[in-house]
């Protein structure tokens, strides 16, 4: 019966996507839910991966784009689209096996590249990955308007794949960090991990690339450069508000 073939279906979304389950007619979605062991994490986590990932592909893109004078708004627009997809593939090949790779390691993680172990939890990634492009966005206001569109590729895929993972494994990941003085840190929702690495790596930017041109005149005043829409920064503030409460209840 019912009760059945539900016990005989595999324990983990992978292994039923791939066919090992004969009865195709579900979407991977229901299974990510259904069957992960630990299911109430799961069905809470997807909703608040969602809730978060969407509003902070709309929020960070309105925000900036209203920040920035016209001429630059497809390009920062552009910036934002490459954190969400360049940053994805990066994370998926490299970064989360860094981040989430075994804990003996207390520098950084080395395995399961590109998910390739048997047994995963895609909502765990998913979930992750949104934060380690919540890092990256961070850099796209830091230095709008004075970066070059490939050197904004590499720093995306590099920022993803190797050095918000790094950092995310002394805490998150079981490394050193997590053990501190006996005791350990603890970041509950990313101030750390994920805002700090941001907020250092935009820094950095900002002070390689240096100011935009023509911000100061002759005598080194500062010219007003004002963003072209404060109706779409005001808006993208609302929804990225909206979007923390995925990121922190999660």
């Amino acid at each position: 019966g019912n009760a059945g073939r539900l016990a005989a279906r595999p324990s983990w979304p992978l292994q039923a996507y791939a066919g090992v389950d004969a009865e195709s007619n579900f979407s991977l979605l229901p299974r990510l839910i259904q069957w992960s062991p630990s299911r109430p994490f799961t069905a809470w986590s997807w909703p608040n991966s969602l809730l978060y990932g969407l509003p902070h592909a709309q929020g960070f893109a309105m925000l900036t784009a209203g920040s920035v004078r016209t001429k630059n708004t497809k390009n920062v627009l552009l910036k934002n689209v490459l954190d969400a997809c360049v940053g994805l593939v990066a994370y998926y090949l490299f970064g989360y096996s860094f981040a989430y790779g075994p804990v003996n390691n207390k520098f950084l993680g080395h395995s399961n590249w590109a998910l390739s172990d048997s047994t995963q939890e895609f909502h765990k990634f998913f979930f992750q990955w949104t934060f380690a492009a919540t890092a990256a966005t961070i850099v796209s206001g830091s230095v709008a308007e004075r970066t070059s569109f490939y050197a904004y590729l590499g720093y995306a895929f590099f920022l993803s794949g190797f050095v918000y993972p790094v950092v995310s494994h002394w805490l998150w990941g079981g490394g050193w960090l997590s053990t501190l003085f006996t005791v350990g840190a603890l970041d509950f929702a990313g101030d750390a991990i994920v805002h700090m690495v941001g907020g250092f790596a935009g820094l950095a930017g900002a002070v390689i690339v240096g100011p935009r041109i023509g911000r100061f005149d002759a005598d080194g005043r500062v010219v007003p450069m004002p963003g072209h829409s404060a109706t779409l920064a005001t808006l993208g503030t609302f929804i990225l508000w909206f979007g923390w409460y995925g990121f922190n209840p999660g």
